[in-house]
């Protein structure tokens, strides 16, 4: 009996093992025929690729160019507006080619021009000229192979834009700027250069955005050149996308690049991958196992961390540019990038900087708003009518955009009775003088009946124009017993009457909460050390006068490197005062500061006054009529 049923035992483990053999082999049969239909048409695609005209070498092809019936067809020329080319700007403004006047509003205007070059030099040199002007919808080709020569070159040039022009088939530069700036290139096609699409040789503050550069030898070339855009371009099929050397602080965004094509490289790479694939399935089903996933977090080697923490250092001197040129959108969008990288490289304390940065950004966009409003209010009482680029020049601000959007709210919210288009606004004088005079009634009113008014005060202070603050004036009329700030002056001893530091603490002493002003003339004792512990000490606000010659003094460096310590610790705040924004030290670079401005004493020392009572979360005293 036992027998039987080891023999029927036997049986079933014999037809287990043949079923399993067999669905293995089945298995292994339909991975086989599935790796062939995919190497089969991977080899389709090859031949396929290779039959397209997409694949051929573009970059030698002799292109005929159709000459559109509508373009000016011209020999190649040189506008120069010293005199030394073939025209000046108002010589060229003659030509039918050529209009408008050289101004912002009304340009230079260069359009549906075609230019052969004839292989010889450049088909466009423009040198020697800041005048505004705009090369559009043209074409320039066949330029020569000489040093630097281009389809457009521009040299010592400024206030261009290049729009929708074509500059291919160059024998060496599509576009070449040589020390130029404020240049813009957009929309354009640079193409089949033998050399370069375009070369910056010494050209700073340049746009290139938007622009199709294809098929050369380098698509974009920057040498010793700075602070350029260049946005949402398309690098198409060249050896080598771009290149910098010697170039620092330029902004890449958004930009496409698309490599060489080589097809055999590219099956290849196809059917070694799906060889792979296969390999392990068929690993895979045969031994019945299924291949975890390796979990963990990913280890940064200490070079590659360093080399990181170097980067993001100069992107965050970068970002301390763009804060000085008021550009705080783009400050903030570079520096939360930068704190998602420091969270992945575990760069805590550079967090911690990029805080301080976003904070000092908030209330610099706050500040903008509040300096747009203040002079468009003020304007808005002289003057029937402005331009945008006149506001932006007495406020300083270079992006109207933002200009503008505040313009639109303050009209939205009447704030300011007038009407804007077309980067004009038209103001209602009468209106807004009336609206003015009613403030500063109702405010009056206010303090004759003692009534609470929640920020009106601080809002009043900053958005009344400086003419009429005259009918107003900051109390200072409040209880000795009440002042309880104290303030330290550093300072180098040579800039003791530039600076009239002895003025300076008499007027922050009449003011309420300031109880007394420390600075060395007035406090000294014979040890310096023990002075500077005990006036650091006592201290709550720490303003250290920044100049050519604090940045030489030993004393001004230790007293504002002791400060900065025990502001880590919350004991103290730290107010830079300047006539020049490089001579503040670069970790003090971001704080809250004040212009020193000697012609105009009480403006400094009340702004000195409000960013003091600032920095200490206080709130600016009252206003009275």
């Amino acid at each position: 009996m036992k027998s039987k049923v080891n023999a029927s035992v036997s049986k079933d483990k014999s037809k287990n093992s043949v079923s399993i053999n067999s669905n293995k082999n089945l298995t292994l049969k339909r991975v086989s025929l599935l790796f062939f239909i995919l190497v089969l048409f991977c080899l389709i695609f090859t031949i396929r690729l290779n039959q397209l005209p997409y694949n051929k070498d573009i970059g030698s092809q002799d292109v005929s160019i159709i000459k559109v019936s509508d373009n000016y067809i011209s020999e190649s020329m040189i506008i120069d507006d010293t005199g030394e080319g073939d025209y000046t700007w108002t010589q060229a403004q003659a030509q039918e080619w050529c209009n408008g006047s050289g101004t912002w509003n009304d340009p230079y205007i260069i359009e549906s021009l075609e230019i052969d070059g004839q292989n010889g030099a450049s088909c466009l040199i423009i040198r020697n000229s800041s005048v505004f002007f705009i090369i559009r919808d043209s074409i320039f080709y066949n330029s020569g192979g000489g040093a630097n020569d281009a389809g457009v070159k521009l040299v010592n040039v400024s206030n261009g834009k290049l729009i929708n022009i074509d500059c291919s088939n160059n024998k060496d530069h599509g576009v070449c700027l040589d020390n130029s700036q404020n240049i813009s290139i957009l929309e354009s096609d640079l193409n089949n250069n033998k050399v370069r699409g375009i070369f910056l040789l010494m050209s700073h503050n340049n746009n290139i955005s938007g622009n199709f550069i294809g098929y050369n030898q380098l698509g974009l070339f920057l040498k010793q050149s700075s602070n350029n855009s260049i946005i949402e371009n398309i690098f198409m099929e060249n050896n080598e996308a771009y290149d910098l050397e010697d170039s620092q602080n330029n902004s890449f965004k958004n930009n496409e690049i698309i490599p060489k094509f080589n097809v055999l490289l590219l099956t290849i790479i196809i059917i070694v991958i799906i060889v792979g694939v296969s390999a392990v399935s068929i690993l895979t089903i045969w031994k019945r196992v299924i291949i975890p996933k390796k979990r963990g977090e990913v280890k940064v080697d200490g070079k590659t961390k360093i080399k990181v923490e170097e980067n993001l250092h100069d992107r965050l001197s970068f970002i301390d540019y763009l804060i000085r040129e008021k550009n705080v959108k783009e400050a903030l969008k570079n520096l939360e990038e930068i704190k998602d990288l420091c969270n992945v490289y575990g760069l805590f304390e550079m967090i911690n900087d990029c805080d301080e940065k976003i904070e000092h950004c908030n209330y610099l966009y706050l500040e903008m708003i509040n300096i747009i409003k203040r002079i468009v209010i003020n304007l808005a009482t002289k003057f029937a009518r402005l331009e945008i680029t006149d506001i932006s020049e007495k406020t300083g601000i270079n992006d109207e955009d933002f200009i503008i959007e505040v313009i639109e709210d303050m009209i939205q919210n009447n704030e300011v009775y007038a009407e804007y288009f077309s980067k004009r606004i038209n103001f209602d004088q009468q209106s807004n003088i009336e609206q003015i005079e009613n403030l500063i009634k109702t405010y009056g009113e206010w303090e004759k009946n003692n009534l609470d008014r929640d920020d009106s005060d601080f809002l009043i202070e900053e958005i009344l124009p400086r003419e009429l603050r005259s009918k107003a004036i900051i109390s200072k009329s409040k209880p000795d017993e009440f002042k309880d700030l104290n303030v330290f002056l550093s300072y180098s001893t040579i800039d003791t009457d530039h600076f009239q530091i002895s003025r300076v603490a008499k007027s922050l002493e009449e003011y309420p909460d300031i109880n007394k002003v420390m600075y060395w003339e007035a406090d000294s004792t014979q040890n310096i050390v023990e002075y500077m512990d005990k006036m650091l000490e006592n201290c709550d606000v720490f303003v250290l006068f920044c100049s050519e010659n604090s940045m030489k003094s030993v004393s001004v460096r230790d007293e504002w490197q002791a400060a900065f310590q025990r502001r880590k610790k919350g004991l103290v705040t730290i107010i830079p005062v300047y006539e020049q924004a490089e001579h503040i030290p670069v970790i003090l670079g971001h704080f809250l500061n004040v212009k020193y401005d000697k012609t105009d004493f009480n403006s400094f020392t009340t702004e000195l006054y409000q960013e003091i009572m600032r920095s200490k979360g206080r709130r600016i005293p009252e206003i009275i009529a």
